[in-house]
């Protein structure tokens, strides 16, 4: 796939290697080309799952629904946008990660990912207008914007991002969840999946990727990626389908709890690997059946 190998081009090194790949008149001089749009996508990855960890350790004392503003020496302003929109999705609240300018260290880029409650842009906007000082430039729109500051503002802008933020939040509720209604175990097989994304296949803000609700059993659990994500085998009204998780001590430790039935929202996606193509339910959220904290608490 290209695409994510292009953007990374654009985050990491220099757009051109792209548009020379795109350009190549000869077969070699492309594969040449995308071999090294490759290696930074590689990179970025590399970068990118470093920085959203770091995150996630400076957030982890936050309770949901908390605003924050993060930053490190040592992170890539090409980045701080992707980490950004994972820690958005984290604290279910808006979020701005900074990076030192690679021309400057002494100034803060940085990009900001909110919620549909929180405008992104107005917010920045009233801190610009009552700290006439304090943000040296932004622009965006309501769900994301980006934004330049001194390094040695870093700790005035964070208190008051957090406290704006945190504010309308209160004022306007948190981001409701929304989904397709319940998943059926006759709908889980890949030719329903490909039918569905014929039918449908752009999706974006404002048109989201189906979001099912399913109760799921485990049979089979185990681990992927050095015990970070969870291959699981589970049934949906006696039908067997696999369900992946990723990142889960981070955003769902409840599948920790070996074999428990729980209930979550769920992507269906479709998983291409040795040759072959199957269904595979990629779990969002999830929580405890009822039946299961009965147990608990009997």
């Amino acid at each position: 796939m290209l695409g994510p190998r292009l953007n990374a081009a654009g985050r990491l090194a220099e757009m051109t290697i792209g548009i020379q790949c795109l350009a190549s008149v000869t077969t070699g001089c492309a594969l040449a080309f995308a071999q090294k749009l490759h290696h930074i996508n590689a990179e970025r990855k590399n970068m990118q799952q470093q920085m959203t960890d770091t995150a996630k350790a400076l957030v982890a004392d936050l309770p949901t629904n908390s605003a924050a503003a993060l930053c490190r020496a040592e992170w890539h302003e090409g980045i701080v946008g992707l980490v950004a929109s994972e820690m958005k999705r984290e604290l279910n609240a808006p979020v701005v990660c900074f990076a030192p300018s690679a021309g400057d260290p002494n100034i803060l880029k940085g990009s900001m990912r909110s919620t549909e409650t929180v405008h992104a842009k107005h917010l920045l906007a009233k801190i610009a207008a009552h700290h006439k000082d304090l943000i040296l430039g932004f622009g965006g729109h309501a769900m994301a914007a980006g934004l330049s500051i001194r390094a040695e503002s870093l700790d005035r802008f964070s208190h008051l991002f957090t406290e704006l933020a945190n504010q309308e939040l209160r004022q306007n509720g948190r981001d409701m969840i929304w989904h397709d209604g319940p998943i059926e175990g006759r709908c889980c097989s890949r030719e329903w999946l490909m039918s569905l994304l014929e039918i449908n296949n752009v999706w974006g803000n404002g048109f989201e990727y189906p979001l099912f609700w399913a109760k799921l059993q485990p049979n089979g659990i185990r681990e992927l990626g050095g015990g970070k994500h969870l291959k699981l085998d589970c049934a949906i009204d006696g039908q067997t389908v696999s369900a992946v998780a990723f990142n889960v001590d981070h955003k769902l430790p409840v599948l920790r709890d070996s074999l428990a039935c729980f209930e979550a929202l769920v992507r269906p996606d479709l998983n291409y690997w040795n040759g072959r193509c199957e269904l595979q339910l990629v779990v969002e959220h999830a929580r405890h059946c009822e039946e299961h904290k009965q147990q608990m608490s009997a």
